[in-house]
């Protein structure tokens, strides 16, 4: 899903904000000046787009990086943070019906 929403990352120490502009319920894709690398453990902090105010902090590494731009795949995320974002992902995707993907 493709997003424009403000996000904070840090490995140790402080915060570094940043800008997500894609996300799943694997990680999201982020633009930020840090000095992060592949491999890295992070916590990363957001706020799931049109799910309220409560801000997420989970884990995640860094499993690519091109210059400003950083891949995150989360190692945890609560079942609250998943439902939420497959609920944001189903509205943003027009093409998606009640079947897609789904095996009955």
């Amino acid at each position: 899903m493709k997003v424009e929403i403000p996000i904070q990352v840090r490995k140790s120490g402080d915060w570094v904000r940043g800008w997500c502009q894609s996300m799943s319920v694997r990680g999201l894709g982020a633009t930020l000046a840090g000095d992060f690398a592949v491999g890295d453990r992070v916590e990363v902090l957001f706020r799931i787009p049109d799910q309220g105010s409560e801000d997420v902090t989970v884990s995640a590494f860094v499993i690519w990086k091109t210059g400003l731009s950083h891949g995150f795949e989360f190692l945890t995320l609560p079942n609250s943070c998943r439902q939420a974002i497959e609920i944001v992902c189903s509205e943003d995707s027009p093409e998606a019906g009640p079947n897609v993907g789904r095996a009955y």
